[in-house]
C-alpha cells in the first residue's frame, strides 16, 4: 500500500512541480522591464530557472512513466516464469521489492543524514572559510564519504568550483563569500 502511494506520490509531485513553475513563468513574464534594453531584464533569471524545472519535471515525468511500462512488463514475464518453473526465494532475492522500487538497503537512508550535516557544516563554514575554501574541502569529503573514487572526489570539487567561480563570482560579478584573514586573500587570488 506504501508503495502504491509513493509511486503515485512521485507522479503528482512531478505534475505539480511541472504546473507550478508554469504558473510562475507566467508571473515572471509580466514582471516590469523598464526602458532598460539590456539582454538580461529582472525576468530573465526567474524564466530560465523556472524553465529548467519545468523542463526536467516534464523529463522525469515522461522517464517515470517509462519505467512504470517495463515494470509492468517485466512483472508480467516474471509472473510467467514463476508459473513455470518453482523458483527458490533465496535465489529471487534481489535489490528492488516486488513492484521494482528500491528496498531500504539500496537506498541508504543514512545518506540524508550525511548530506543535511554536511550541508549544516557547509553553512557554518562559510562566512570563515569562504567559498572557494569551504566549497573543496566539504564537497570532496562529501563525495569520498559516499564512496566516490578519490580521483572524482577531487577533479569535480576542483572543476565545479572554478565554474561557479568563474560564471558568478567574474562574470556576473555576484559576491561569494570570502572567508577571513588568511582565506580572505586566497579568495581575492581567484575573484
Amino acid at each position: 500500500m506504501l508503495q502504491r502511494i509513493t509511486k503515485h506520490g512521485e507522479v503528482i509531485f512531478l505534475l505539480v512541480l511541472l504546473l507550478g513553475s508554469a504558473y510562475l513563468i507566467s508571473i515572471a513574464m509580466d514582471i516590469p522591464v523598464g526602458r532598460s534594453k539590456a539582454i538580461i531584464t529582472p525576468a530573465t533569471w526567474p524564466i530560465l530557472s523556472l524553465g529548467m524545472v519545468a523542463i526536467f519535471s516534464a523529463l522525469l515525468l515522461v522517464l517515470r512513466i517509462v519505467r512504470r511500462d517495463k515494470q509492468d512488463a517485466a512483472k508480467a514475464i516474471q509472473a510467467e516464469a514463476t508459473s513455470k518453473d518453482a523458483i527458490s526465494e533465496e535465489s529471487a532475492e534481489v535489490v528492488t521489492d516486488a513492484e521494482g522500487m528500491p528496498t531500504e538497503e539500496a537506498t541508504h537512508p543514512q545518506r540524508a543524514f550525511y548530506t543535511l550535516g554536511f550541508l549544516v557544516v557547509y553553512m557554518a563554514a562559510l562566512p570563515y572559510l569562504g567559498f572557494v575554501a569551504v566549497t573543496l574541502i566539504t564537497m570532496s569529503v562529501y563525495m569520498l564519504s559516499l564512496g566516490a573514487k578519490r580521483i572524482y572526489a577531487v577533479l569535480i570539487p576542483l572543476c565545479m568550483t572554478g565554474l561557479v567561480v568563474g560564471i558568478f563570482g567574474i562574470a556576473l560579478k555576484v559576491p561569494l563569500p570570502r572567508g577571513i584573514s588568511l582565506f580572505r586573500e586566497l579568495s581575492q587570488l581567484f575573484y
